[in-house]
């Protein structure tokens, strides 16, 4: 697994989310511990200890409970779900990758292609995109892909870093545990810093790709063919306007 060096595939990105949601939800349960009592006794139920990383003897409920929020987390893709929710991964494909690509090759965008490419990035993406940026014999440089996925590899360990945070901190909150609230909420502030320095690093690795993806000739063709395909089909997909007859 490599947590510090970049990732060679996607499961090696899930796995240092995975250890780093494990590490932050150790922290907030030890947090927790600290800051309550009754969650303490409730961890101190089982004497049993184990080895944690470099931490030895500790009792086991104070690694079981990271370990079961780790795995749920994995289990759904908890850094999907919540890029579901915001949008985040959407208007990143879409503005700074097909959007650049389309205009780069040469087509016109207009609102309605624009909606319809939005509605199929996932398809466009892999038809145009991972076609030469992918993990597996990619066509461009091999270390532009690599550095794309280490960057999204921090940046989706950040966010559900950051998910686990707010969670302990609302429970923080209804407990009105003021100080351990605050000091919470200046490490999320810090993890949000971060993910917002990891989006302008995704941005920077997404420019540096289609420049290059576009700078051969034939690749530029074959997309400005994929494109001219893409919005005949919008063309047809449009409904006709009504006419003046059917107006009420």
């Amino acid at each position: 697994m490599k947590l510090i060096g970049q990732s060679e595939s996607y499961s090696e990105i899930l796995e240092r989310v995975f250890v780093t949601t494990l590490a932050v939800g150790f922290f907030c349960t030890i947090l927790l511990a600290n800051a309550d009592s009754t969650f303490h006794d409730l961890l101190e139920t089982i004497s049993t200890k184990v080895d944690f990383g470099p931490l030895k003897d500790i009792k086991v409920l104070y690694v079981v409970v990271p370990l079961v929020l780790a795995g749920i987390s994995r289990l759904i893709l908890l850094h999907d779900k919540i890029s579901n929710i915001l949008g985040l991964r959407k208007r990143f494909d879409t503005n700074h990758i097909l959007f650049p690509m389309a205009d780069q090759s040469g087509y016109t965008l207009t609102d309605a292609f624009k909606q319809r490419l939005t509605a199929n990035r996932k398809e466009a993406m892999s038809d145009i995109f991972y076609r030469y940026a992918s993990f597996i014999n990619p066509v461009i440089d091999r270390q532009l892909v690599r550095t794309a996925a280490d960057n999204w590899g921090w940046l989706w360990s950040a966010v559900e870093a950051s998910f686990v945070c707010l969670v302990t901190l609302s429970i923080l909150t209804l407990l009105e545990i003021w100080s351990y609230a605050m000091m919470l909420g200046g490490s999320i502030c810090i993890l949000i810093g971060f993910i917002f320095f990891q989006w302008f690093q995704c941005r920077k690795g997404a420019v540096r790709q289609v420049r290059v993806i576009m700078e051969d000739s034939d690749r530029k063709q074959a997309i400005h063919s994929y494109f001219t395909k893409f919005a005949a089909s919008v063309t047809l997909d449009k409904p006709e306007s009504p006419g003046p007859l059917s107006k009420r």
